[in-house]
C-alpha cells in the first residue's frame, strides 16, 4: 500500500511578507540570474574551466541564486494570506496588534506573525514561540524556557 503523503503546514504571512517575498523572487529571477549566465558565458569562453576562477564563482552564484529561488517558490506556494485580524472583535490571530505588558513591565505594542517574518526587535512576536501562543490563547502566563512569564494584554 502507498505511503500516504501529508501536506506541508502552511505559513500564514502578512500581506507585506508576501509583497516582499514576491519582489525578492522577481528580482533574482529577472535581474540576478540572467547576470550570473552571462558571466558564465564569458568565462566559459575563456578556455579551460579546471582554473577558470570567475567561471567557478559565477557557478557558485548561480547555485545559490537558484536554491534561494527555489526556497521563494516553495515559501510562495505554502503561504496563506493571514489578513487582518482587526475586524475581528475580541479575536487574537495571526495578525493581530496587541497592546500588552510583559512580567509587570512597559506597555509594548506587538503583532502576532508567523515564525519566517518574526522580528521581536520591531514588535513581531512568533505565534510559534511561548509568548505568542500564549496571547492566542489568551492566557495569562507563558511558559518559557526560563520559566513562566506574566503577560497582560492591555489592548487589542
Amino acid at each position: 500500500m502507498p505511503k500516504k503523503q501529508i501536506a506541508p503546514k502552511p505559513i500564514f504571512l502578512s500581506k507585506e511578507k508576501l509583497k516582499e517575498i514576491e519582489q525578492e523572487l522577481e528580482k533574482i529571477e529577472a535581474h540576478i540570474l540572467p547576470e550570473i549566465r552571462r558571466r558564465l558565458a564569458i568565462a566559459y569562453e575563456d578556455g579551460d574551466l579546471r582554473e577558470n576562477n570567475p567561471w567557478e564563482s559565477a557557478n557558485n552564484e548561480l547555485q545559490e541564486s537558484m536554491k534561494r529561488r527555489n526556497d521563494l517558490r516553495l515559501l510562495l506556494v505554502r503561504s496563506k494570506y493571514c489578513g487582518n485580524a482587526e475586524d475581528k472583535e475580541n479575536s487574537i490571530t495571526n495578525g493581530s496588534t496587541l497592546t500588552i505588558s510583559i512580567a509587570g513591565g512597559e506597555p509594548t505594542k506587538v503583532t502576532l506573525v508567523s515564525s519566517e517574518e518574526a522580528d521581536p526587535t520591531l514588535g513581531k512576536i512568533s505565534i510559534d514561540s511561548p509568548i505568542g501562543k500564549a496571547l492566542l490563547l489568551k492566557l495569562s502566563f507563558a511558559e518559557t524556557p526560563s520559566g513562566k512569564v506574566a503577560i497582560e494584554i492591555l489592548n487589542r
